[in-house]
């Protein structure tokens, strides 16, 4: 790879490219991605290269729409100049189109019925499922992100409390959050009977509460598992950030005011938690055209 790299490096300097060293660089962090993921660089898959693009979608915190884009860019011509030299046969980001940049709604926002379908009929064949499903529980009852359930060390579990200690890593800052009755339970039930099947021995003398794989490794370990389950129970197609969509949207819905949302999600801006009452003024629209009086009437 690093001759590959030296050629692209040239081709760049031969076009004039100022900011050859900026897209090197961006290239180094994608093939140090493959490589925490155990992929192959010359044997990525399109379904691979879209766990890449949801992985900065979903970070923490997660980047921009344009800072994707740009990123998707350079590492797309970079792929575009694999395929030309030989080095592969086609670029896996070939069908990859740029994210539409603004303020978009989220999608694929289960209603509380499908996720509740979803947990009850999870699929279970491991320890590693019971696993994925506690995490499950843990992201729609605190709303967190999935690095911040990753990152959970033994000592953030409050059972008596029902609270979570979150440390945000980018920040440095903590916080708590409320945990429902159903984490706690999942999360009692997993360090009993599911942790310690896991886990080898210098894993449980570690304080983290599930195995460090790296939050990425995890979100897309999460993400295959969730298009299946949802697939086979014929859902829309979730990814771990949507338990976080769900669980704000539905808080609105429940009549909890957005300040109390904003801080239930620690978003510093509230314009980002604004993005979630247009879903439920949507559904309001919807009640007030199949069910009003008025509306009745003019449809007879």
């Amino acid at each position: 790879m690093e001759k590959l790299l030296k050629e692209y490096e040239t081709n760049l300097k031969s076009r004039e490219i100022r900011s050859w060293k900026d897209f090197i660089a961006q290239i180094r962090l994608f093939i140090k991605w493959c490589s925490e993921e155990n992929i192959e660089p010359l044997e990525v898959t399109e379904d691979e290269a879209q766990d890449w693009i949801i992985s900065m979608v979903e970070g923490n915190p997660p980047l921009n729409r344009k800072t994707i884009n740009r990123k998707l860019g350079i590492v797309k011509g970079f792929y575009r100049f694999l395929e030309r030299q030989g080095a592969i046969a086609q670029t896996p980001f070939y069908y990859q189109k740029p994210l539409k940049t603004g303020r978009t709604l989220p999608k694929s926002v289960p209603n509380p019925t499908d996720l509740d379908l979803l947990i009850k009929n999870f699929s279970i064949f491991s320890q590693s499922d019971r696993m994925l499903k506690t995490m499950i529980e843990i992201l729609y009852g605190s709303g967190l992100r999935i690095s911040e359930v990753v990152a959970l060390r033994l000592e953030d579990i409050h059972g008596e409390s029902q609270t979570l200690t979150i440390h945000e890593k980018k920040t440095g800052k903590v916080r708590e959050a409320p945990a429902t009755y159903a984490s706690i339970q999942a999360i009692r039930t997993y360090l009993d009977d599911i942790r310690p099947r896991i886990m080898n021995a210098s894993e449980l003398s570690e304080t983290f509460l599930f195995p460090q794989q790296g939050d990425t490794t995890i979100r897309c370990k999460m993400n295959r598992r969730l298009k299946r389950e949802c697939m086979r129970l014929g859902l829309p197609v979730l990814t771990s950030h949507s338990f976080r969509h769900a669980a704000a949207t539905h808080m609105l819905k429940a009549g909890a005011g957005i300040r109390l949302v904003q801080s239930f999600l620690a978003h510093e801006n509230i314009a980002s938690t604004e993005v979630y009452t247009h879903l439920v003024k949507e559904d309001l629209k919807d009640l007030i055209h199949n069910l009003h009086p008025r509306e009745q009437r003019r449809a007879l």
